[in-house]
């Protein structure tokens, strides 16, 4: 069997040792049977690259953007009303009084192709309440849900415009007040 190549050849910033199994070096190919030892610089490297990785994987995580770009939908516009006139909403806002009776999540989804569809998925707390599948019809295209309120469903509420794959396009906020 061949020797072991140098260490630089074999990765950058690490040495190289032949294993101390002598008989396993010979029954395995070189790469095999060698350990690695860290240099110190290898090490700032890996937990520098260790953080960097963690960081993207929490902006992934907290960027809706990314993931609506991905999937070339994108939500322009919505609100949360207690009327839709005229395939516009009315009665807009934030805070709503608890004997609202009904509100109406709106929205205008562009990049979508006929036939494509959305969620729109009405959550109060951490309670899902409502999944409403939505038809969009081309692009740009203004849709909207509706959620009967009870009295009793008191604070924060959120809508969640969803693609068919789950995928969080947008995030509407809103409270109702008892």
């Amino acid at each position: 069997m061949a020797d072991a190549a140098p260490a630089s050849t074999w990765a950058r910033d690490f040495r190289v040792r032949q294993h101390p199994d002598s008989s396993l070096t010979s029954r395995v190919p070189p790469l095999a049977s060698l350990t690695l030892s860290f240099t110190t610089e290898s090490k700032k490297k890996m937990k520098t690259l260790t953080t960097t990785v963690i960081a993207l994987a929490m902006v992934a995580l907290l960027a809706p953007e990314t993931v609506s770009a991905q999937s070339g939908l994108t939500v322009p516009e919505s609100s949360i009303a207690t009327m839709v006139v005229d395939r516009a909403p009315t009665g807009t806002g934030m805070t709503f009084p608890a004997n609202v009776e009904r509100l109406y999540a709106w929205t205008r989804i562009q990049g979508a192709a006929a036939g494509t569809t959305v969620h729109h998925v009405w959550i109060q707390g951490d309670v899902e309440r409502a999944d409403i599948e939505l038809r969009i019809g081309g692009s740009p295209w203004r849709t909207w849900s509706n959620k009967a309120i009870m009295p009793e469903w008191t604070g924060d509420w959120r809508v969640e415009v969803r693609d068919d794959r789950g995928n969080v396009l947008e995030t509407i906020r809103f409270t109702v007040r008892g």
